[in-house]
């Protein structure tokens, strides 16, 4: 028999054709009352009045009480009978039979309704039964000898080494991590982070010793930079005295030439024009003369010479008498060279 879960339903209902098409014989319709009447215990005369959708009232026949099987599961509920006009489906299942059954329902269809099951409700009595375990036969010691322990091998190996060859991967510790971090701050430098960081003796000692190497490194690196720069003073130093050498002995043949030129009377050059210089003497020029473009020409040996130098001392007049006290040069004699030249 087809039925229609109504959970807005208070009560079952029934109509009147299956009821009676359950009931055993024919029954006649014209005479229902009086067979229902006639018929001792199959309705109770307990007709209650319903209303529904609308407001439409509806007035039950009676009710029975009876065993409803769906899907193999069994429900007692009482049922309410109806007049055939009243339901457009035969059979209504309502709250009444709701209450003792477990419902699914997936997207509107009744997927399944099953009796509600005693183990569900007493699981907190399951769990009691559980705890209160008594594990007096799980701790059952046996006898050893009745046993038979002959499988057992009770070889021993003996390692060669004194350390375990494999040992299992263990999580490293803090303090691990935190003195290899030490040791690196002491490596790199970072002496200030280690030593704070620092508890054990062992790495303030290494920490310290740390510092002095790094002491005596950049003492090394002072005392290269000083012999550096003196060893630079030493080398400005040379240059400078070979400078003064030089200037020395060109200041001592200047004065040479001068000297010469002032006891022999005599100019070896001549500005003529401008800057061009001529040659009047054996010589090819003092570096002093009477104007400016001499100092601009150093004074360079003489070549070949051109003249006897009797004849230009006789030309110039420039002889001295001997009653003199000085001691004269001969005029004859060539002028001074240069300390660092050859005459030719």
């Amino acid at each position: 028999m087809l039925a229609l879960i109504d959970t807005g339903s208070d009560v079952n209902l029934i109509r009147l054709r299956e009821y009676l098409e359950a009931l055993p014989g024919t029954v006649n319709l014209i005479r229902l009352r009086e067979y229902l009447e006639a018929l001792p215990g199959t309705l109770d005369n307990d007709s209650i009045p319903l209303s529904g959708l609308g407001s439409i009232r509806v007035k039950t026949l009676g009710s029975f009480e009876s065993v409803i099987e769906i899907n193999g599961s069994h429900f007692l509920t009482k049922v309410h009978v109806v007049q055939n006009d009243a339901l457009a489906m035969p059979l209504i299942l309502g709250q009444s039979l709701l209450t003792q059954a477990r419902m699914t329902v997936d997207a509107g269809l009744l997927v399944e309704l099953m009796e509600k099951s005693d183990d569900i409700q007493n699981l907190q009595e399951e769990e009691e039964k559980i705890e209160n375990l008594d594990f007096d036969i799980l701790s059952i010691q046996y006898d050893t000898e009745d046993l038979d322990l002959v499988h057992i091998n009770d070889s021993q190996t003996d390692l060669e080494d004194q350390e375990p060859v494999y040992q299992r991967p263990r999580r490293i510790a803090e303090e691990d991590i935190l003195q290899e971090t030490i040791a690196k701050c002491a490596v790199t430098g970072n002496l200030i982070i280690a030593e704070k960081q620092a508890k054990d003796e062992v790495y303030l000692k290494c920490i310290e010793k740390a510092r002095e190497n790094r002491a005596k490194r950049k003492e090394k690196k002072i005392q290269k930079k000083i012999e550096k720069q003196q060893q630079l003073k030493q080398e400005r130093q040379e240059e400078y005295r070979k400078y003064l050498e030089r200037e020395e002995k060109a200041r001592a043949t200047e004065k040479e030439l001068t000297r010469w030129e002032m006891l022999n009377r005599q100019k070896q050059h001549e500005v003529t024009k401008g800057y061009d210089v001529e040659r009047v003497g054996t010589t090819e020029g003092p570096q002093f003369t009477s104007t400016a473009v001499d100092c601009m020409k150093r004074w360079s040996m003489p070549l070949e010479s051109d003249s006897d130098p009797e004849n230009d001392i006789e030309e110039h007049g420039s002889r001295r008498s001997n009653s003199q006290k000085k001691k004269i040069p001969n005029p004859g004699s060539d002028p001074p060279t240069p300390l660092d030249q050859t005459t030719p």
